[in-house]
């Protein structure tokens, strides 16, 4: 009977002791898989802020490289600009040589240097009172145009006459004082020469001095026979021959209606050498 309660007992203590040490076990094993899973919540967590934060980083960053490109462009429109004008600058250098070289052809040609030609009471270009009646002299102040000595005459007498000479645009006859040292008179020829006034060879009588004849008009004689002179408007050295369809008579003018049709053919200037 003893024996059989002791074995009861063991056994008791045994279950007892079985169930005791199964209980801590299962609990332990239940605390670890608990705590495994909690970690890998908390690692995959982290994780996805990790990349979501990284994300916006990177969504920043390739907002400010946008907004920092667009903000450059143009700065780099204008310096491809500069650059395009840095090129081209050279050919706006070369333009002031271009002219240079109109201006040098055009100095150089007779035309253009006649053209500039204004015929005043002081002189005709270059040609003062004080010039020397010499082919040298006159040359020295047309140095462009053809200057050559030639002889004319008048009532059988013959006198020198420097021709100073544009081709067929006009031309200038010098005729010399009486002692060949000084300039008589200048008959100006051509439409490149003109008065002080801007009148100029072919304008009309009536487009100078309107419907009144000057009291100055008078007829040509000599080599001038045939012409009609007036002084020039505000000059006193400078006359105007004109010539038109009338008969010459000496020492008359023609009448008024003939005259105003009368073409200018002679810009004419008297220095007062006698």
């Amino acid at each position: 009977m003893i024996l059989l309660r002791r074995t009861v007992l063991l056994c008791g203590l045994i279950l007892t002791v079985a169930a005791s040490g199964c209980t801590p076990k299962a609990t332990v094993e239940s605390d670890v898989s608990e705590s495994d899973v909690t970690a890998q919540d908390t690692a995959k967590k982290e994780l996805m802020e990790k990349e979501s934060t990284e994300k916006e980083t990177a969504d920043s960053e390739t907002a400010v490289t946008t907004a920092t490109t667009a903000t450059t462009t143009p700065q780099k429109s204008e310096d491809a600009e500069t650059t395009t004008l840095s090129e081209e600058a050279p050919l706006e250098d070369s333009i002031p040589a271009n002219i240079a070289a109109d201006t040098n052809t055009q100095a150089a040609s007779n035309n253009a240097l006649a053209s500039s030609i204004q015929v005043t009471d002081l002189g005709i270009g270059g040609l003062t009172a004080v010039t020397p009646f010499s082919a040298e002299a006159i040359q020295a102040t047309f140095p462009n145009m053809d200057v050559t000595m030639q002889t004319q005459s008048i009532e059988g007498v013959d006198y020198p006459v420097i021709v100073v000479s544009d081709g067929d645009a006009g031309k200038m006859e010098i005729e010399p004082t009486s002692d060949a040292a000084l300039i008589y008179r200048i008959k100006a020829i051509g439409a490149q020469f003109s008065g002080l006034s801007g009148h100029t060879v072919g304008d009309t009588f009536e487009s100078v001095y309107g419907s009144t004849t000057p009291d100055s008009c008078v007829a040509g004689m000599d080599a001038a026979a045939g012409f009609v002179l007036c002084l020039a408007p505000s000059s006193q050295n400078v006359q105007y021959a004109f010539a038109g369809g009338w008969n010459y008579t000496f020492d008359q003018l023609p009448d008024e209606a003939a005259l105003s049709d009368g073409v200018l053919q002679q810009i004419v200037w008297i220095p007062g050498n006698f």
